[in-house]
């Protein structure tokens, strides 16, 4: 059996191609995993989704993975449609996730930040009643008793 990897037995162009796609994901998949804010992780899982499924068309085209396996290695074949599948599973996890990212931030965050806002509106105008009955109080001539 040969021992070149199936990356050797994929054409140079669609190698390249999975090559630049998996450093790519690698760099979004940083992102994801470093992102503290549900608004960036909501706009980072949107985008990995969109990536995903690019790559994975990429790798299950005719020029991809599937090519190198049929075509060097048929007996990896039930392997391989295992990693396709698992490809329909990240797929579906990462628009699941977008999704529940996208409903907290119309639903629930948007409550507390709307809640939060109100609070604030509130506080500024109880302030500015404190102070304007204080200043009254203490600035304004009224005609006390002699």
């Amino acid at each position: 059996m040969d021992s070149a990897t199936t990356s050797e037995r994929l054409t140079p162009e669609a190698r390249q191609r999975i090559e630049r796609e998996h450093e790519a994901l690698r760099v979004l998949v940083g992102r994801v995993e470093e992102a503290e804010d549900l608004q960036e992780l909501s706009g980072l899982l949107e985008e990995l989704e969109t990536a995903l499924d690019a790559h994975f068309e990429s790798e299950e085209a005719e020029d991809g993975l599937h090519a190198a396996i049929d075509r060097t290695a048929p007996h990896k074949q039930n392997a391989l449609e295992e990693l396709f599948e698992e490809h329909r599973a990240f797929l579906t996890r990462v628009q699941e996730l977008a999704d529940e990212a996208r409903r907290c931030l119309e639903g629930p965050m948007k409550e507390v930040v709307h809640g939060a806002r109100e609070l604030a509106r509130e506080l500024r105008e109880h302030e500015e009643r404190e102070t304007e009955l204080f200043l009254d109080a203490n600035y304004t001539e009224y005609g006390g008793g002699d």
